[in-house]
């Protein structure tokens, strides 16, 4: 099954939801980046929650960094995402 991203919103604008699967997105990184199991975890959740964030900009040439510093063995975990949620 691909990934996706789905976006609600409820009528009166006050409520929005946003639902994504990830699961390519985050296998694909993990390999690229060579990650551990636990590193994979936590850049899994990164990349997700960047492509979640990206994609509810209101710019359509945006661009966000989400970049989490743990202090642990995996130290800073950094990913750039665009308006449509491209990781």
């Amino acid at each position: 099954m691909k990934d996706y991203l789905v976006r609600g919103m409820s009528m009166d604008g006050f409520v929005k939801a946003v639902a994504i699967r990830s699961t390519e997105l985050v296998g694909r990184g993990a390999r690229i980046q060579k990650t551990t199991p636990n590193a994979t975890a936590a850049f899994g959740r990164a990349l997700t929650a960047a492509s979640m964030m990206g994609n509810m900009q209101k710019v359509e040439d945006g661009s966000m960094t989400l970049q989490v510093r743990g202090g642990g063995p995996i130290g800073t975990i950094t990913v750039v995402s665009d308006s449509v949620g491209n990781v």
